[in-house]
């Protein structure tokens, strides 16, 4: 059995906003708004580990992470800090997003931030053959961040605890964007894709 992965995006991005159609699948938190607790503004996550994984958070994008006030993210992982460097940074989170910084997020301020790191979602769905699923989502580029490309995939994992990334043992890539650029004229708006 082969589960659909909900979304994995890498480069520097900030996505808010996932939904499979033809048919529907269930996002869950699509948004971003759903967390442990509230985030400050400029706050991210230090990754994301879904469900009863708490992470720790950065007071903003650059800042070493902290561990005194974890946070949960339901839905979403990332890779995590390894046993051996608890302490690393993880370049992918849930932010909250500082004014001016971005706009055009799904019903509140969170957005999804990525800096050349996936964040994945995996779905209890069967991918059904001979089915066209496509992918709409908002990303661009925060205001002062470099432009680089906007990598969005649909992957197949072979059951519910195996972490949905791309080259990962038993994953399936089933679909991946390419060549997306958010215009340079777009930089701190969250565009539909």
């Amino acid at each position: 059995m082969k589960h659909v992965h909900g979304l994995s995006g890498v480069a520097s991005l900030i996505v808010a906003g996932a939904a499979w159609a033809r048919p529907a699948l269930p996002i869950v938190n699509p948004g971003f708004e759903l967390t442990s607790r509230p985030l400050m503004e400029g706050e991210v996550s230090n990754g994301a580990g879904g469900v009863g994984v708490p992470v720790g958070t950065r007071p903003s994008m650059f800042s070493p992470p902290q561990f005194d006030n974890l946070v949960e993210i339901p839905g979403w992982r990332t890779y995590l800090p390894p046993p051996e460097n608890p302490d690393a940074m993880i370049w992918a989170g849930v932010l909250r997003s500082p004014s001016g910084y971005i706009t055009g997020g799904l019903g509140g301020a969170n957005v999804a931030q990525s800096h050349h790191m996936p964040m994945q979602q995996t779905l209890d769905v069967r991918v059904k053959p001979d089915t066209r699923y496509t992918l709409t989502f908002r990303a661009g580029i925060g205001v002062g961040d470099t432009s680089e490309g906007i990598y969005v995939s649909l992957l197949a994992a072979p059951d519910l605890m195996t972490p949905a990334f791309p080259n990962f043992p038993g994953v399936t890539t089933l679909g991946i964007t390419q060549g997306q650029y958010a215009p340079h004229d777009s930089s701190g708006e969250l565009r539909p894709y």
